[in-house]
């Protein structure tokens, strides 16, 4: 019950932090790494309680994700302009070669 009243507290009493300038998006590598890295931490620590394995695999997940956002997210996202913009003239040399 402590969690969840936590959770209402940090949601609501506290001032927004805006976690994205200090760290960068690591929500999608939240999402794609929790569930391995969960695993990996139940498969060879079996005996751990649900909260102590949840403080052993939270900052590894924060930790994978960072990276992930710093060495293949954030680099590939730079792509994403100069691969449209090749598209889009790719497009008008072709159109303009038709009429």
């Amino acid at each position: 019950m402590f969690f969840a009243y936590a959770i209402f507290f940090l949601a609501y009493g506290v001032k927004h932090i805006n976690i994205d300038n200090s760290l960068g998006d690591v929500s999608y590598g939240v999402y794609i790494y929790a569930w391995p890295v969960q695993q990996i931490i139940a498969q060879f620590f079996p005996g751990l309680n649900p909260y102590t394995h949840t403080l052993v695999a939270t900052p590894l997940v924060f930790g994978l994700a960072y990276a992930s956002w710093n060495l293949v997210e954030k680099p590939a996202l730079g792509f994403k302009k100069s691969l449209m913009a090749f598209d889009i003239n790719y497009l008008r040399t072709r159109l303009a070669a038709l009429s």
